[in-house]
């Protein structure tokens, strides 16, 4: 059950981490702007993290213990870029949700990614439940939001003029 817990927490945070259409490539038949390139390019990228974590909540279950060390690492690694390439108005969001992801990889690795023994572990699970807080769950929700939205309006192309 607790282990049931810990997947829970890992499936909601890698969907609203990657809840961009897979529909986002830009196209709108002309030039593109610096601020609309640059947001074209993160959604290309949160869409791109999306495909690649299709499995990790798999993956940090894994009995494998470096199966789940190397998706954690893995997943670290794709947020520090979101990071550095995300909008200003995403920026402290994407932040929040790497720092978390940050201290649950450290707490991960003090059963060295052992996540088989959490069932008998209430302190493991009450720290799980605690790195999951308002603000962790707030920034998830923006960054959803912005990826539902954000992300499917700038993969429209703009509409034509007629003569």
């Amino acid at each position: 059950m607790r282990k049931k817990a810990l997947g829970s927490t890992v499936v909601v945070v890698i969907l609203a981490l990657s809840g961009c259409s897979s529909s986002g490539s830009v196209g709108n038949g002309g030039s593109v702007t610096a601020e609309a390139a640059s947001k074209a390019d993160f959604c290309t990228l949160i869409i791109a993290f999306r495909k690649a974590n299709e499995t990790l909540g798999n993956d940090l279950l894994s009995p494998n213990t470096e199966q789940a060390k190397s998706a954690m690492k893995l997943l670290i690694g794709q947020l520090q870029t979101l990071l550095e390439r995300a909008p200003a108005d995403l920026k402290a969001d994407i932040d929040v949700a790497q720092k978390f992801y940050v201290r649950f990889d450290a707490l991960l690795a003090t059963r060295d990614y052992d996540t088989s023994g959490i069932s008998d572990d209430p302190k493991f699970e009450a720290d799980i439940t605690s790195l999951n807080s308002a603000e962790v769950t707030g920034a998830l929700d923006r960054i959803a939001a912005y990826t539902t939205t954000d992300c499917v309006a700038s993969a429209t192309p703009a509409p034509t003029p007629t003569s």
